[in-house]
């Protein structure tokens, strides 16, 4: 078993693929994804395995002091999948710590059309960083510019649609599925800073 999220970033996940997190851990790396690209029939599955009752902890550590700004902090949520679908992500807990306000950033750069995100039995805990009312998107949005970048909010899940140079009225992603979370100490569940069909979110 790898002792890290390192080696994840020289392999592309396909249908079928699963990377499992050992019950009663935690962990403190960035777990990141690019390009990851399962099937809702075959999914990339992110999940876990052991024998322990509680859940895999995540909680990326961000230098304060590093940052120099808060889109520092955007661009370093928990969980970050880039340009990616067909996966599912099942049984973590997730938590902010030292400013990190995003659990899960679904991340897709002039890309469209990805299908199939399921997110289920997920614990989201203390993502407070900053709201909604920090960014400059939503003045920006307010005078009329089209604007469809990253503008995550204190929030367990995030979505983005870089959609500069395609068409911006296309989704970003098709399905999104929210099943059995939880939500503590978190601005809010959900934040939809792209475009999404067919988004379903579970109790």
């Amino acid at each position: 078993p790898w002792k890290s999220f390192d080696n994840l970033s020289n392999i592309q996940l396909s249908a079928g693929d699963k990377v499992l997190i050992k019950k009663g851990t935690t962990v403190t790396d960035q777990l990141v994804l690019e390009k990851a690209q399962g099937t809702k029939e075959k999914p990339v599955v992110i999940g876990t395995y052991g024998e322990a009752e509680s859940k895999p902890v995540l909680e990326y550590i961000v230098d304060d002091n590093s940052a120099t700004d808060i889109w520092e902090h955007i661009a370093t949520p928990v969980i970050q999948l880039k340009d990616c679908h067909g996966i599912e992500l099942d049984g973590l807990a997730i938590s902010g710590t030292n400013g990190v306000d995003v659990g899960i950033h679904l991340k897709y750069n002039n890309t469209l059309n990805h299908e199939y995100v399921k997110i289920k039995n997920c614990d989201f805990k203390d993502l407070t960083g900053f709201t909604i009312n920090d960014y400059r998107g939503l003045s920006e949005r307010a005078a009329g510019k089209n604007i469809t970048g990253e503008y995550c909010m204190a929030t367990g899940i995030c979505v983005s649609v870089n959609n500069y140079n395609i068409g911006v009225n296309d989704p970003g992603l098709i399905g999104l599925y929210i099943e059995g979370c939880t939500s503590t100490n978190c601005g809010t569940l959900l934040a939809n800073a792209g475009n999404i069909q067919d988004t379903n979110e579970g109790d």
